[in-house]
């Protein structure tokens, strides 16, 4: 064939029946799917394997040098074509350049006529004209495939709309054996998508699904990137071959909600096995293709074929929504619906009877996530890309390009298309950090097995001897006898064996009575025995890869470790201050990050058993596995976790400080409750714990927090200026921190007073800004107005303004006879409950740190000594839990600021009103005390001279407004001699009041009165050239 590399576009057999039957399953009612025996092609039948191609390209003006480009491209295609090939260029009018074309230097050798309009109906007409003529030499033989490419709408000649569609009747009249293919390239924003879809809507007959709907560039200089993407697309089909199915009972659904067709021309590709859903009342029982009957049999469902199948009906759906004026949505969904359920229902049945018993951990936990993921979504996406298909309504070009290559414009997507291509590499680091975590797991864990063998009593020791037999029972006394002695990392191989596989943990857990901690609900496994998990299936990279792992969130599905189940509410802002979010609850019974994720990205709920869905754990560094848990936890993609569980993004991630957050909102949903468990107080004394020891890894942040702690001793202010993001953080600095020298000044009275005040400023500030929508301004104006409705404060208690001729007092002398008194009022707002209601956290969580704190000053030993009791077990420190949970009442708001309790109703206002009117930082230095009565009045002063200064601010817009109109008639009625002295020197050093009353009053006698000419010779010459006429103008001072 010399130069011809002829690709497989051509007529292909299957020679005889024992090649192959067709399999055919339901697919709905009156619903089918019909999978054709592997067609592959005839190599004794004699026929040649032929194609032609046909050019039909736009030489219009806009085109310019990219029809010179174009033809160039359109050359290189010419190789995969073994028939003699043409060019159709069309501007005002359509012209064939060559129709015998054979060689890219054919293509390359023509000359391109002068340019001119766009006329793509006769275009498309000459080369169809040609197309016919050679079909009728040789019906049936050759595939011809036609290429449409123009950067621009129709404008000259018939329409489109209007030639197609006679086009296709013409082919039907003349040709109706014709293999036809149509491929559509559009170049630039102006190019008319719905034309080019028209075009194959009416004109193709064999569809070529290995190539895109469209071939579309944003401009021309992308166009042969994309010329490009068509020619790997071309030559992608090199293996494929044409064939004719025909069916006696039913039809072919080309496009759902349309009628089927008894016949059609298939394009297979490769040695894939062809479907066709087929609309039927009865299964057929054979098929005919390219004239060979083959049986047709009866087979079990296949769920990919289906999918594939309806997605290949769903694409034409999209061609016919953007290229057909007469489309049925309701009967395309009425369609596509049933069959769609068929494939939902055989893959929830097949999840429902998939056990995975025999395989555990990470490997079968991730296979297991991938089939409930297939069976979730598969439907589910089809199902919405029908939606969307059949919704979608756009007359752009661009628009129309993108929906049927099934691109998208969202950003959310680009995003991750960006993050999935940035972090490709991201990716490989993460696997080798979590395969060398494993390794030092490894001795860590050993570590911490050890720490609960030395602190067995004798009698456990020899119990938990006595329970294994033969040498694991001789290494198991080596261990149990000396244990302080053990090389956890140079130990022989049958003690590490011992120590590694999980018999010691599990006796342990049997003799100890459970010092080895409790069990994720979810994995039934300890801290140690995930983290062992860990251990042993992701030690090396190519084990994790082996198991399937593919992305981050895999990862985390793969390994993971135990924590608390929480409830978090988010806000927008928490990507960039990780404290403003809130935890409203902090289950008891943890659970393990690795099947949590698995289950959530599989759509599974999952729920606490102590009620409630989960979707969030709180990590912590485990006294019950302190070494291990704290290396884990240290681990980067703990980072990725975090970031998921604060923002909903894997990559949100910016340092220690959201972790923290967590911890800080954690700890006071806890001790912030009225009535805490035990259980409660358990979590939160590990909370404690775990921020503990990661301020030992992150000595800055330990600083950072001590540096909180000194502000609220000092009773210095708390505002977030003043470096304090949440009031959260001061009380997790009094708590963990409590046994710092000069804590108890942080639970005194001035400090509770002022950590009260500034968490009600907080919760004003959040009130009103929600309320008005995030407008800073509108938020105060809703403040001021609440607080004057439940103090009283009304316009006519407000000082008034004197009169128009009266000057005004000094402001000093006009407040000090302003009123002071307030009318209290709960019916326009409920200031006293809503301070007691949110100060009362605040004052639970610092009678926790009270009692903790006198906890440890008795036992002694403070932090590091329950520190390392927490690690011996509870039974060490439940002194410590019995103590604080007797010594938990809280005081109420009065005791607790130093104030009495007759005076209650006032403070309150007082602290409501204080923290409405000053939310801002800026706003909250030096202000009075809440609990001095002279302060309500101060407020109230406050706002009725903010009143006053309304009443002046009228005053002097009317007095302007009068001095305006003087102005104005002073002028008028002044010759030009007096209105000059009035101008003076340059009309630009007068008020503006006095400025525009002088320019109206020029006005009044014309602009070719000397006032105007007297008033533009004083202006600037911008004032002039804009207010002025012509030759004013001219004369005005430059």
């Amino acid at each position: 064939l010399g130069f011809h590399r002829v690709i497989a576009l051509h007529q292909g057999m299957v020679d005889d029946v024992s090649k192959g039957s067709g399999h055919c399953f339901q697919l709905g009612p009156a619903r089918w799917l019909l999978q054709l025996p592997k067609i592959t092609p005839s190599e004794g039948n004699g026929q040649t394997r032929r194609a032609a191609f046909h050019f039909c390209l736009d030489n219009s003006a806009s085109m310019g040098s990219a029809s010179r480009e174009a033809r160039d491209c359109f050359a290189q295609l010419i190789m995969y074509a073994s028939e003699p090939c043409s060019l159709t260029v069309f501007a005002n009018k359509a012209q064939v350049l060559g129709d015998s074309l054979m060689t890219p230097a054919d293509i390359r050798s023509l000359q391109l006529p002068q340019q001119g309009q766009t006329d793509i109906s006769s275009g498309v007409q000459q080369g169809v004209e040609l197309i016919v003529a050679r079909e009728i030499a040789e019906p049936g033989v050759v595939h011809h495939v036609l290429f449409i490419l123009s950067d621009g709408q129709h404008n000259v000649g018939p329409s489109p709309a209007q030639t197609f569609p006679k086009l296709a009747a013409y082919i039907r009249a003349k040709a109706p054996l014709l293999r036809l293919s149509v491929v559509v390239i559009g170049i630039s924003a102006s190019s008319r998508t719905s034309d080019g879809m028209l075009g194959r809507t009416e004109l193709e007959t064999v569809p070529l699904h290995g190539l895109q709907p469209i071939y579309f560039a944003d401009h021309s200089r992308d166009m042969p990137s994309v010329l490009d993407e068509l020619g790997g697309g071309i030559r992608d089909l090199s293996d494929g071959c044409l064939a004719r199915v025909e069916l006696s009972g039913g039809g072919f659904v080309r496009v759902p909600g349309e009628a089927p067709v008894k016949c059609v021309e298939a394009f297979v590709q490769g040695s894939a096995r062809l479907s066709f859903i087929v609309q039927a009342e009865e299964m057929p029982h054979s098929v005919l293709i390219d004239g060979v009957v083959f049986p047709v049999v009866e087979a079990a469902f296949d769920d990919a074929a289906a999918a594939m199948a309806l997605q290949a009906l769903i694409s034409a759906l999209r061609e016919r929504v953007v290229g057909s004026r007469i489309f049925d949505g309701a009967a395309a969904i009425a369609f596509l619906d049933p069959c769609i359920k068929a494939m939902q229902d055989y893959q929830e049945t097949c999840l429902a009877a998939t056990t995975d018993t025999e395989l555990l951990g990470p490997a079968a936990r991730l296979r297991q996530h991938k089939a409930q993921a297939t069976a979730l979504h598969g439907a589910r996406y089809l199902r919405n890309q029908m939606a969307e298909a059949v919704a979608f309504h756009s007359n752009d070009s661009v628009e129309q390009a993108r929906f049927l290559t099934g691109a998208t414009k969202k950003y959310g997507a680009k995003a991750l298309r960006r993050a999935a291509d940035v972090n490709a590499g991201g990716f490989a680091a993460r696997v080798e950090e979590v395969a060398s975590t494993a390794q030092l797991l490894r001795v860590a864990l050993r570590r911490d097995l050890i720490r609960h063998i030395a602190r067995l009593t004798p009698e456990q020791r020899a119990g938990s001897a006595s329970r294994l037999a033969g040498s694991e029972a001789t290494v198991l006394r080596d261990i149990l006898h000396q244990p302080e002695l053990v090389d956890t990392e140079g130990c022989d191989a049958s003690m590490a064996a011992l120590l590694d596989n999980g018999t010691v943990a599990e006796l342990l857990r049997t003799v100890a009575g459970g010092t080895m901690g409790p069990v994720s609900y979810l994995s039934l496994l300890s801290q140690w025995e995930q983290l062992a998990e860990w251990v042993t299936h992701a030690a090396d990279p190519s084990q994790i890869v082996s198991a399937g792992v593919t992305t981050e969130y895999e990862l985390l599905m793969y390994v993971g470790m135990l924590g608390f189940p929480i409830n978090v509410h988010r806000s927008a802002a928490a990507q960039m201050d990780p404290f403003q979010i809130n935890i409203s609850t902090v289950h008891a019974a943890p659970a393990d990050s690795a099947s949590l994720c698995c289950a959530l990205q599989s759509e599974q709920s999952i729920s606490a058993p102590e009620g409630g869905e989960v979707k969030d754990l709180l990590l912590l560094v485990d006294p019950d596995c302190p070494e291990a848990s704290r290396i884990a936890l240290k681990c980067r993609l703990f980072d990725l976790y975090t970031s998921v569980v604060l923002c909903r993004d894997l990559h949100m991630y910016s340092g220690v400080h959201m972790r923290i957050a967590l911890h800080a909102h954690a700890l006071v949903s806890l001790i912030g409750n009225g009535a805490p468990t035990k259980a409660d107080l358990d979590i939160a004394l590990r909370i404690c714990y775990s921020v503990r020891k990661i301020w030992e890894d992150v000595p800055d942040s330990r600083k950072e927090y001590g540096n909180l702690l000194c502000r609220l001793l000092h009773w210095d202010e708390l505002t977030a200026a003043d470096g304090v993001n949440d009031t959260s953080q001061l009380l997790l600095a009094l708590t963990a921190l409590c046994d710092n020298d000069g804590a108890n000044y942080g639970i005194a009275a001035p400090a509770v007073l002022m950590l009260v005040n500034e968490t009600l400023s907080r919760r004003a500030r959040v009130h009103f800004r929600s309320q008005a929508g995030g407008e800073a301004s509108q938020a105060k104006i809703r403040a001021i107005t609440c607080v004057r409705g439940f103090l009283g404060v009304t316009d006519d208690s407000a000082p008034q303004a004197q009169e128009q001729d009266e000057p005004e007092p000094l402001r000093a002398e006009v407040e000090a006879m302003c009123r002071r008194d307030v009318k209290l009022d709960h019916s326009a707002f409920d200031f006293q409950r809503w301070v007691l209601d949110k100060t009362l956290p605040v004052l639970h969580a610092v009678a926790f740190a009270t009692a903790l704190r006198e906890a440890l000053a008795q036992r002694g030993g403070g932090w590091e000594q329950l520190e390392a009791d927490m690690e011996a077990g509870h039974a060490a420190y439940a002194d410590v839990l019995a103590f604080v949970h007797g010594c938990t009442a809280t005081a109420e708001l009065p005791e607790a600021c130093d104030f009495g309790g007759v005076a209650l109703e006032r403070v309150c206002a007082t602290m409501a009103a204080q923290a409405m009117l000053c939310s801002d930082s800026c706003e909250r230095h030096n202000l009075p005390d809440v609990r001095e009565a002279d302060t309500l009045s101060q407020i109230a002063v406050r706002l009725r001279m903010d009143t006053y200064a309304g009443h002046v601010a009228a005053k002097m817009r009317d007095w302007r407004a009068v001095a305006l109109d003087v102005t104005a008639a002073r002028a008028r009625a002044a010759d030009i001699g007096q209105f000059q002295a009035m101008l003076g020197s340059h009309a630009h050093g007068l008020t503006k009041g006095a400025f525009w009353g002088l320019w109206d009053a020029a006005k009044h006698d014309g602009y070719g009165g000397e006032k105007v000419r007297a008033f533009l010779e004083r202006a600037n010459g911008e004032f002039a050239n804009k207010y002025g006429s012509k030759d004013c103008a001219s004369s005005s001072a430059r």
